[in-house]
């Protein structure tokens, strides 16, 4: 939990490579890589949607599948977030 203290995202990212260095010397990177697909993977996939479809700015529509709409700003918010710019 300490990354969440951290002020900036390239003390997170520091800690992410080294411990990824760590799992490959010790032979299991691909049981790591495996855990974190499956965890991260439903929790990405729902974000994205509420994000799309909920997200209170809305104007622009994406994509339209029947009565559902994926929205631009949803989107474009949801990657500037991401990637930590405001």
């Amino acid at each position: 939990m300490i990354v969440f203290l951290l002020p900036n995202p390239w003390g997170p990212a520091l800690i992410a490579v080294t411990l990824l260095g760590v799992a490959a010397v010790a032979g299991f990177l691909g049981n790591l890589a495996k855990l974190a697909t499956i965890v991260t993977g439903p929790l990405l996939v729902a974000v994205v949607l509420i994000q799309g479809v909920f997200y209170p700015g809305n104007e622009t529509p994406l994509i339209a599948v029947g009565p559902v709409t994926f929205w631009e700003e949803g989107c474009l918010t949801l990657c500037w977030s991401s990637s930590g710019r405001s």
